[in-house]
C-alpha cells in the first residue's frame, strides 16, 4: 500500500503569510524561516521538503518538523547573534505550521450577522461554555443550537448572543489580532462568570471548563492566522485551596499532536516549547 501524500500548500508561499511578516524587524532571520524547506531531506518523498504538510510533519512533532525546527534555530543563531531573535524565529516557524493546520481543519462557516466560534474542540465543551462563546445562535442570530445554554439565567441573558457578538466584531481581526485577543478573553471571562458560575483556573487549582473554552476561542483565532502570543486576566483575591500563581511556561501546558485525520491540542493554548510565556490568571 502507497503511503499518502501530503498535504499540497507549497512552503515558498510562506512570506505571503501575516505570520511569516512578523519577522519583518528581523529581516536577517527572515531567509532562514524561508528557505528551512530546503534543508529538510524527506526520506518519503526522497527530496527536498516543498510543501508545508511536508515541512511540518503534517503539523505533528515529527522528524520533518525537528529538522526544520533545528535548521531555523542554527540558521538564526548564526546569521542573526541574539538569543530573543532566535526564539522568536523559532516560534513564527512553530506558528506557521499550526496555523496551516488549523486553518485547513477549521469547519467552513457561513457569512451572516454574527461571528460565531466554529474551532476543533468546541463540540467538547460544557453546555454552558458553547453559550459563553456563540450563545446557543447561529451566524444569522437565530438561538437553534441544541445541548447548549447557561447555568444561571442572569437578566437579559436572552439578549446575549455569544463573545464575538458582545464585542461588536463581524472579522476575526476583530476577535483575534493583537491586544484584541485579550478583550476577547476579558469578555468570555467575565461571561463565564455571569452565565455560567466559572471560577478563575490556576495552575494549583485548574478549571477545566475554563481551559477548554480558552483554547476553543485560542484555536479559532490561530486558523485564522492570529496565534495569539500571550495573555493575562486579572481579578483580585484567589479561589479557596489555590496557591499564587506567577506564571506557567507554555512547554509545561501544551503540546501538538496529530491522531487519526484529526489535530489533537492539549489543554489551554496552542504553541510548542520554546514559546513565549502564556500568564495564568493571577491570583
Amino acid at each position: 500500500m502507497s503511503l499518502a501524500t501530503y498535504s499540497t500548500d507549497d512552503w515558498t508561499t510562506v512570506d505571503q503569510s501575516a505570520v511569516y511578516h512578523n519577522l519583518d524587524r528581523y529581516p536577517c532571520a527572515q531567509n532562514c524561516v524561508r528557505n528551512v524547506n530546503q534543508q529538510i531531506w524527506d526520506v518519503r518523498e526522497s527530496k527536498h521538503c516543498q510543501s508545508y504538510g511536508c515541512v511540518c510533519s503534517e503539523s505533528t512533532q515529527g522528524l520533518n518538523f525537528q529538522a526544520g525546527l533545528s535548521n531555523v534555530t542554527s540558521c538564526v543563531g548564526k546569521s542573526c547573534n541574539q538569543k530573543a531573535i532566535t526564539n522568536t524565529a523559532i516560534a513564527i516557524f512553530a506558528d506557521l505550521c499550526l496555523v496551516s493546520a488549523l486553518s485547513s481543519s477549521r469547519p467552513s462557516t457561513k457569512s451572516g450577522k454574527i461571528f460565531i466560534i466554529t474551532s476543533a474542540g468546541y463540540p467538547n465543551t460544557t453546555q454552558c461554555a458553547k453559550f459563553v462563546m456563540n450563545g446557543c445562535v447561529d451566524e444569522n442570530g437565530i438561538r437553534n443550537e441544541p445541548n447548549c445554554g447557561p447555568r444561571k439565567k442572569s437578566p437579559n441573558w436572552e439578549a446575549y448572543k455569544g463573545v464575538a457578538d458582545q464585542r461588536n466584531c463581524t472579522t476575526p481581526e476583530c476577535l483575534c489580532s493583537g491586544p484584541n485577543f485579550d478583550l476577547t478573553f476579558g469578555t468570555a471571562y467575565d461571561a463565564g462568570i455571569r452565565f455560567c458560575g466559572m471560577r478563575p483556573s490556576t495552575a494549583s487549582l485548574p478549571n477545566p471548563e475554563l481551559d477548554d473554552m480558552m483554547n476553543v476561542i485560542a484555536t479559532d483565532c490561530a486558523s485564522y492566522s492570529y496565534p495569539p502570543r500571550n495573555y493575562t486576566y486579572h481579578y483580585s483575591g484567589k479561589p479557596p485551596g489555590s496557591e499564587d500563581n506567577k506564571g506557567v511556561p507554555l512547554d509545561a501546558k501544551v503540546q501538538i499532536g496529530l491522531g487519526a485525520g484529526g489535530i489533537l491540542i492539549a489543554l489551554a493554548s496552542l504553541y510548542i516549547s520554546a514559546r513565549v510565556y502564556w500568564l495564568m490568571l493571577r491570583a
